[in-house]
């Protein structure tokens, strides 16, 4: 129709698209260090195992890495929100880490 414009472009530049990548990579990551380093652990034994040493926070830790490279990546597209997103993403990484450390 005449003057109606339809946008068809995803836009990727908000803080919840951030916030999501930034949750679900991490997780995504962690499954991979799962499947590379459980051998024939379930995924109930391989946190079971995790919990007993105490060593929790620190895999999840490590699982957050990934979330710089997703920063990075909407920085140099200039998508400020979601970048904005994937570090609030982060900070909630951070407390749950705290958390753990202190209460676990």
């Amino acid at each position: 129709m005449p003057g109606i414009q339809r946008n068809n472009n995803l836009n990727l530049d908000t803080i919840v698209i951030g916030l999501l990548s930034g949750i679900i990579v991490p997780i995504i990551t962690f499954l991979i260090v799962y499947f590379i380093m459980s051998g024939s652990q379930t995924l109930n034994e391989y946190l079971q195992r995790l919990i007993d040493r105490n060593i929790q926070g620190h895999f999840i830790s490590i699982s957050v890495i990934p979330n710089l490279l997703i920063f990075f990546i909407f920085i140099w597209l200039y998508k400020m929100k979601a970048a904005r997103g994937v570090l609030l993403s982060t900070f909630l990484w951070a407390f749950l880490i705290l958390a753990i450390r202190l209460f676990g």
